[in-house]
């Protein structure tokens, strides 16, 4: 896919996702040459002509309101229009701040110019299959735990985490995803962070964004929700983290000491009971069962517990209210959700932007497919912006949570600077 991503560079903006299936077999899909552009930005959603005429999809004042309403309109618009091809989809990211009600107030705008939710719509796109990723990781100078550094010491993790500790003695929530930004300056290629970061922290779910003024560049170990033509939904919520060493025996007893832990299952469990409220809402009574609970998945740099959850959506609900349910994602949050976004608003130090949002498709058949924006950098302004966090429960250990988010920040470190390596080389004579 990326030797093709250059190609569809000259058309404008881009989004290319790709999906990492058994033995290393990847699908991907590249997407460009948009009809129209679409972000909301200040809870209002505004269109950019493209091939197709923004004039001619007109909105409501509710749609251009709401950040999921909207969206479906716009497609439905589309293709109403019969203007476009069977392969008309929405390619494109749900920031968190999404998470508040339409016409809710959403905080002061971004410093960074970035929007709340992006989207490319378009019938033109490229469909690849083969082995697309690396196997193997660059080489880079130095000891990868040079990089291991954040931007938040201890110290001040410390502060917040006793609050957060107060909030649960408190009954306020059981467990709340506390998270914070790591920043680093960037001018380089955004394409050459996508790929050493692909090469440092592998993952199921891998996805480049080119948008006017920024970029987004994630290699994602969690999908949020897919859902089929015929309404068939399946969330994959992750909560429990190990780290892995690359010493066979080690992992194997990290692994299994994973799979025995009260405290990680317990987290899992949570979210997963939490995302089956949350389908349950929108889908058919007795359809909502959750499978594989709390299994263990390897990645490159880590073990983490997935469970999955299925169910049949309600015939006649819209699949912006499937989202309207689900959003943000549970893993990210906390139980219970709605009370815990509130209490993350309190202790976090602004808004997270797309970071712990959705990207990925919806397309005007209704089948859509979002990962969670973690592992993801965002790339704006010069600058290069991830964020790292965990969940916090009541039995979690300060200095344990925060070592976490440093394991989850050591590969986005180590691919900034693989890229930033990249980058001297290739300029030097």
């Amino acid at each position: 896919m990326r030797d093709r991503i250059p190609t569809w560079r000259g058309r404008g903006p881009l989004v290319a996702l790709e999906t990492l299936g058994s033995a290393d077999r990847s699908t991907a899909v590249i997407a460009g040459d948009p009809l129209l552009l679409a972000e909301f930005r200040g809870g209002q959603w505004a269109l950019t002509s493209g091939r197709f005429d923004a004039q001619q999809v007109p909105l409501t004042d509710r749609e251009r309101g709401d950040p999921f309403g909207g969206m479906e309109a716009i497609l439905e618009k589309l293709a109403e229009s019969g203007a476009v091809s069977s392969e008309l989809g929405a390619y494109g990211f749900f920031g968190y701040e999404c998470a508040a009600p339409p016409g809710a107030a959403r905080g002061e705008p971004r410093s960074d110019g970035i929007p709340d939710a992006w989207f490319l719509f378009t019938d033109r796109v490229e469909h690849t299959d083969g082995t697309l990723r690396d196997p193997q990781a660059g080489s880079l100078p130095g000891d990868p735990q040079l990089f291991a550094h954040t931007d938040l010491s201890f110290e001040e993790y410390s502060r917040s985490f006793v609050r957060i500790r107060e909030f649960l003695r408190q009954g306020q929530s059981y467990q709340l995803c506390f998270t914070y930004p790591i920043r680093r300056r960037y001018s380089g290629d955004p394409l050459e962070l996508y790929e050493a970061l692909c090469r440092r922290n592998p993952a199921p779910f891998a996805a480049f964004l080119e948008a006017p003024g920024f970029a987004i560049a994630s290699s994602s170990p969690e999908r949020f929700l897919t859902c089929s033509t015929e309404g068939r939904v399946e969330a994959e919520p992750m909560k429990g983290t190990a780290r892995r060493t690359g010493d066979v025996a080690v992992d194997r007893e990290r692994l299994e000491a994973l799979q025995r832990s009260v405290k990680d299952r317990a987290e899992n469990l949570m979210i997963a009971d939490l995302l089956r409220n949350d389908l349950g809402r929108v889908c058919q009574l007795g359809s909502v069962r959750a499978v594989d609970l709390a299994a263990v998945r390897e990645h490159a740099t880590v073990f983490q517990l997935v469970s999955r959850v299925q169910g049949q959506l309600e015939e006649g609900v819209p699949r912006s209210e499937l989202l309207h349910a689900a959003f943000p994602p549970g893993s990210m949050t906390g139980a219970p959700k709605a009370r815990s976004v509130e209490l993350l608003r309190t202790l976090e130090q602004g808004p997270r932007g797309p970071y712990s949002g959705i990207l990925g498709y919806w397309r005007a058949d209704g089948t859509m497919d979002f990962s969670v924006l973690i592992r993801t950098w965002v790339v704006a302004q010069g600058e290069a912006r991830c964020g790292v966090g965990g969940g916090v429960v009541w039995d979690s250990q300060c200095d344990e949570e925060y070592e976490e988010s440093r394991i989850k920040a050591r590969a986005m470190l180590w691919s900034y600077e693989e890229a930033i390596h990249q980058a001297a080389r290739s300029v030097a004579p």
